[in-house]
């Protein structure tokens, strides 16, 4: 073991160290706090920037991250930060009028001398605490206040957690940070029942008391009293329609973030499981769900548990009425539940079919060009309208159902009261105070009760929507959190006897594999279509697990490092590459932090691609998207190879990346690349772009069976030979 590694691993002997001491001392404050406290914000760490990014993600639910370099520019340190927790990011504005008053969620400002503070939303969700970390005090957010804080801010998302989430886990973290909210709701549902159960006693109370006995006063006093009450109970309606609102808001923004940042997560052989339309669709299934268990669909069913008083009230009266009451009501839900079995049936159909009709829109749309070539309008537009007819005539079914229910309720409730008026005559007679109140109250139960069957209809279709999600949460992501970030790159690769299969039962695609690839080494790897390359080239990247062997990055097992982190300090240029729709520049550099316009600009000009940009109108700020034919073939190459060299990695590999350039241009790249001293490994199967290759591996079903240069390997004839006679013929 050499001196540098040792080194290296005392040093992560002692972070490791660090963590569990603060994690200690955090557990111990716990136990005097009385609450969950995090020991990283107790403690604080004299890290300004640390120490808010901490307070945000406590109030977030998030994780705190442990320590980020101080030798990095502010961005970096808050990207590592939010990579350390596992949490997705993004820039909002701090503008609008009044914007401090909205405490929707925390964010992380800074100071106009850059100083970094954390916004903390209130607990009554009325404005926001702004908590300054180098002061360590806690003021209420302002006008005054607002105006010293820099336009921009930062939001973190929660993420889900890196376990199989099933529909009680997912509900958890939809509703955590609510429990204000949803007590409220609870306490004023039960103070609504209480108050609406006082309609029906007043109502008896009025006829059988007070207008008998007469007096302008009293029957005043009573008006004024059932005023009060109505009114009371008006307020706690409103009251609770916010409640519900904010709850509904933090949740639909949560749970569609964390979902989306999972999908984005999960290993890459999940995504040849379903087509691109089909996975949108449930991917945005979170967000439908929440809207299908709406904040009608809550309140309903909340108006209906407390209505249970007034339910209860009809057997104070008469017990023999009560229990016709409690049929009637068993018929209309016995009524609802059969109708929203039928439903569901349909709806299940429909959403699949839903799925398959994006995905062929998706194919379609993303295949105009081949299609008009080809003539095949007509056919595109029989193979939309078959799914679409489809689609409709479920979607018409369902809505029939629905509105039969309508229908059923609107006149069952007249039946109801028919039934109850009948049965009034029949038994013994109430007095007609008594029955004022009885109706009353019965009429507040059955209203409720009608009204929750129509909002369960609705919150019907979240079954068959997450029963399209659950596959997206059952998945496992790719770990980060818990693995090791790699060192800096030097450019040394091992692949280590490695074999890989597709399925267990599959046969070996590559059978004990092993190259040993220097720094700044030019390796090319070929051989015949299903010879095992582009698999190799898979496993170099993680997309997928050998299943004996391992690879090695500068001696460190690619298994256990964040492949995040790996992948960040790779160039890579995929046979298959997509454009981003967007800007040149963005094409370039996409989202990293690190990098400016003028690194777009020098990326450009190392891939040959420079001149062309700056004979465009716009330059660097064109717009691009993929079919839009903005740009050539060739262009869209060399834009995907100055992606890959943007950063200046240490490692480039490169899948078939020049097979649409011309000799001079693929020249430029060449004489670009050799400057920058980075380990280039290079799938090719035009041999004539790899003849300055220090070595070549030629593979054959999964085996290694030559290596050695570009001339060498022509001379002993073989596979590789066979390989260049077939192209040049």
């Amino acid at each position: 073991m050499t001196d540098n590694s040792l080194d290296q691993r005392l040093q992560d002997k002692a972070r490791a160290d660090g963590r569990m001491f603060a994690s200690s001392i955090g557990d111990l404050a716990q136990v005097l706090a009385g609450q969950a406290a995090d020991s990283a914000v107790l403690l604080g760490t004299g890290d300004a920037l640390v120490d808010a990014c901490r307070q945000v993600f406590r109030a977030a639910g998030i994780t705190p991250a442990v320590s980020a370099s101080a030798a990095d520019a502010p961005i970096q340190r808050l990207e590592s930060l939010a990579r350390q927790a596992g949490a997705a990011w993004r820039v909002v504005a701090l503008t609008g009028r009044d914007w401090w008053r909205d405490g929707a969620m925390p964010l992380l400002a800074f100071r106009k001398d850059g100083a970094p503070v954390a916004l903390l939303p209130a607990a009554r969700g009325d404005g926001l605490w702004l908590w300054d970390p180098a002061a360590g005090t806690r003021v209420r957010l302002d006008a005054r206040q607002a105006a010293g804080l820099e336009t921009q801010a930062f939001v973190f998302y929660r993420p889900l957690p890196d376990e199989r989430i099933t529909l009680w886990s997912l509900a958890r973290f939809a509703l955590r940070g609510s429990g204000r909210d949803i007590a409220r709701l609870l306490l004023l549902g039960a103070l609504g029942g209480v108050l609406g159960l006082g309609v029906p006693v007043a109502t008896g109370a009025l006829i059988n008391t007070v207008i008998p006995a007469g007096g302008p006063g009293r029957l005043g006093q009573f008006i004024l009293l059932l005023l009060t009450a109505t009114l009371g109970v008006s307020a706690f309606e409103l009251t609770r329609a916010i409640a519900l609102l904010r709850v509904d808001a933090r949740a639909a923004i949560g749970v569609q973030a964390a979902v989306m940042q999972r999908v984005l997560r999960l290993p890459a052989p999940f995504f040849r499981t379903y087509a691109a339309g089909d996975l949108t669709q449930r991917i945005f299934g979170a967000t439908q769900i929440l809207h299908s268990i709406s904040e009608s669909a809550q309140s309903a069913l909340i108006s209906w548990i407390f209505s249970l008083a007034s339910f209860a009230f009809l057997f104070t009266i008469d017990w023999r009425l009560g229990l016709l009451v409690a049929l009637l009501a068993g018929i209309a839900m016995a009524a609802a539940v059969g109708i929203n079995l039928l439903r569901l049936r349909l709806e299940r159909r429909m959403i699949a079919v839903q799925g398959d009709l994006a995905s062929r829109v998706f194919q379609l749309l993303t295949g105009m060009a081949k299609l008009r070539a080809n003539g095949a309008e007509k056919r595109a537009f029989a193979l939309w309208a078959t799914r679409f007819a489809q689609q409709k005539t479920l979607s018409f079914g369902v809505q029939r159902l629905g509105d039969r229910l309508e229908v059923f309720n609107a006149g069952y409730v007249v039946l109801a009261s028919l039934c109850l008026f009948a049965a009034v005559e029949a038994a013994a007679p109430l007095s007609t105070g008594a029955f004022a109140a009885f109706n009353a109250a019965f009429s507040q139960f059955f209203a409720a009760t009608l009204a929750m069957t129509m909002a369960l209809t609705n919150a019907l279709s979240a079954a068959p929507l997450y029963e399209r999600l659950r596959p997206l949460l059952q998945a496992m992501p790719e770990p980060n959190r818990v693995q090791a970030a790699p060192r800096p790159f030097t450019g040394a690769i091992d692949i280590s006897h490695v074999s890989f299969r597709y399925s267990a039962d599959g046969p070996l695609i590559l059978d004990d594999v092993s190259i040993s690839i220097r720094p700044g080494e030019f390796v090319a790897i070929v051989g015949a279509s299903g010879s095992g390359k582009s698999t190799l080239f898979r496993l170099l990247l993680g997309f997928e697990r050998p299943q004996g062997g391992a690879i090695y990055y500068d001696g460190q097992d690619l298994a256990g490092l964040d492949l995040g982190a790996v992948r960040r300090q790779l160039g890579v240029v995929l046979q298959n590459g997509k454009l981003i729709p967007g800007p040149l520049s963005s094409n370039i550099i996409g989202a990293s932090t690190r990098l400016t316009v003028d690194d777009a600009w020098e990326a450009a000009r190392l891939a040959g691609l420079d001149q062309d940009i700056r004979a465009m109108p716009m330059g660097m700020h064109t717009v691009i998207a993929e079919g839009a034919g903005v740009i050539s073939g060739g262009q869209k190459q060399r834009l995907m190879i100055a992606r890959a060299l943007a950063g200046r990695p240490r490692i480039l590999l490169f899948d078939e990346a020049t097979s649409a350039l011309d000799n001079a241009t693929q020249a430029i790249v060449t004489r670009s690349v050799r400057e920058l001293r980075a380990t280039r490994v290079v799938i090719a199967h035009r041999l004539s772009t790899i003849i300055e290759a220090d070595r070549i591996f030629v593979m054959d079903q999964g085996r290694l069976v030559e290596n050695g240069s570009y001339a060498d390997l022509i001379a002993q004839g073989g596979v590789f030979g066979d390989l260049a006679r077939r192209q040049m013929m």
